[in-house]
C-alpha cells in the first residue's frame, strides 16, 4: 500500500540484542515521523518501507516487524512494547 514515488530501504546490522534494540529505536522513530507523499494522505515513514536487509540480531527485528507490523509498538500495562517483552527482555 505504499507509494511508488518514495523508496525506503533499511539495513539492520548484526550484534545480537544490542543491534535489535538499536534497530527497534530506528523503527520507532520511522513510525513517529509523518510524511505526505504527493499531497496525499499523511503516513509514517515506516508505512512507506519497501525493503529490509538484515543479519544476525537485526534479523529478529526484521522478522518481528514482518509478522506484527504496527502492533509491535503497542504497550502493555507495564509500558513495554511487545517486541521489548518478547525479545529484548
Amino acid at each position: 500500500r505504499n507509494t511508488d514515488e518514495t523508496l525506503v530501504i533499511v539495513t539492520l546490522s548484526g550484534g545480537g540484542v544490542r543491534a535489535a534494540a538499536l534497530g527497534f529505536g530506528v523503527f520507532e522513530q520511522m513510525a513517529a515521523t509523518r510524511i505526505r507523499p504527493s499531497g496525499g494522505a499523511e503516513r509514517s515513514v515506516l508505512d512507506e518501507l519497501d525493503l529490509v536487509s538484515a543479519n544476525s540480531g537485526g534479523s529478529f527485528l526484521a522478522a518481528y516487524h514482518a509478522v506484527h507490523r504496527e502492533a509491535m509498538f503497542r504497550t502493555d500495562a507495564r509500558g513495554e512494547t511487545a517486541f521489548e517483552r518478547d525479545f529484548l527482555k
